[in-house]
């Protein structure tokens, strides 16, 4: 099996985390989420490392969840927790590392791929980036945090919108909402988010980090996202919409969603 996540370690005190699954455009699968969570691991147990970044590399950063790869894996309301439960691990795992973390995304972040990149402390785009919230067209909620950690950024009424509409943010609306930290040139962010990690990484490392755990505190507990979102997630995943997404998404046509109410009717 191919490794989902690459780290290296190309500066003195700085580890770079790449998603490396091209072919499906970074799509995140329970074998991604898992080799996340152990490299965080790793990383927060490392005391050279003094800085972080996480990409996709130069095409893309993510897709989001890998919808080909979603299986329900049992029966019941609560069967799809378990797959979600390890993606919150890589979730909790990542927001936890004491390390500054920094996304460089290049391309486009989508669905979870967005949850991902809003996990981290700093976020470096691209100018011509893309960020959006598509999981209403697969008849689920936002997942690994994003419906909580974009409210308390930029607020319910902008969350609400970005979510309903599902709308393409692009790089510079998305740093006018404060959901990114830097714009760059094309091609530019990697290189861009280790010399950021560089600078970072010779700074005074224990101030550094009591400051992330400072304006950490601040933002509130993760643990009480992930878990206010597990249910929510779980009701839509086990929908007759969510099961017409899956399988109009296979089958590469629209859905058709609420069919199940004009039955009723």
């Amino acid at each position: 099996m191919s490794a989902h996540v690459q780290r290296a370690d190309p500066a003195d005190g700085v580890a770079v985390l790449t998603i490396t699954r091209p072919d499906v455009r970074n799509a995140l699968a329970r074998q991604s989420w898992i080799e996340l969570r152990r490299a965080a691991e790793d990383i927060a147990a490392d005391p050279r490392v003094r800085a972080v970044v996480l990409t996709g590399g130069e095409t893309c950063f993510s897709a989001g969840g890998d919808i080909k790869a979603m299986t329900p894996g049992g029966t019941g309301v609560l069967a799809p927790v378990e797959r979600l439960s390890i993606a919150h691990l890589a979730v909790r795992s990542l927001h936890a590392l004491p390390q500054p973390l920094i996304a460089a995304v290049e391309g486009y972040a989508v669905g979870a791929g967005w949850s991902l990149a809003l996990t981290c402390d700093l976020v470096t785009a691209a100018r011509n980036v893309f960020f959006q919230a598509s999981f209403l067209d697969r008849a689920l909620v936002a997942d690994c945090g994003l419906a909580g950690i974009m409210a308390r950024q930029v607020g319910r009424v902008v969350t609400m919108d970005l979510l309903l509409t599902r709308r393409r943010v692009a790089a510079q609306e998305a740093a006018q909402l404060s959901l990114v930290s830097r714009i760059v040139e094309p091609g530019q962010a990697v290189a861009t988010a280790v010399s950021q990690a560089t600078e970072i990484a010779a700074l005074p490392s224990d101030a550094v980090r009591l400051t992330k755990q400072l304006v950490r505190s601040a933002a509130g507990s993760i643990d009480e996202l992930l878990e206010a979102e597990v249910a929510s997630w779980a009701l839509a995943w086990c929908s007759p919409d969510a099961a017409e997404a899956r399988q109009a998404f296979l089958e590469r046509r629209s859905p058709r969603f609420n069919l199940n109410l004009a039955t009723e009717q």
